[in-house]
């Protein structure tokens, strides 16, 4: 499900295209469980941009 990938600088777009596929993924997921993995995915992402 959740993979771990890292970002480094000059791959902004990358993890912020990423996470907006998380954001998708999140608003489908009618489990507690699963939006709790992605958002916690994207705050990985979204940390990752601001190297």
């Amino acid at each position: 499900m959740t993979q771990q990938s890292t970002y480094g600088q000059g791959q902004e777009a990358e993890a912020l295209k990423e996470a907006i596929r998380e954001v998708a993924e999140a608003q489908k997921a009618n489990q507690l469980a699963v939006v709790n993995e992605k958002l916690t995915r994207i705050a990985q992402l979204l940390a990752a941009v601001q190297v």
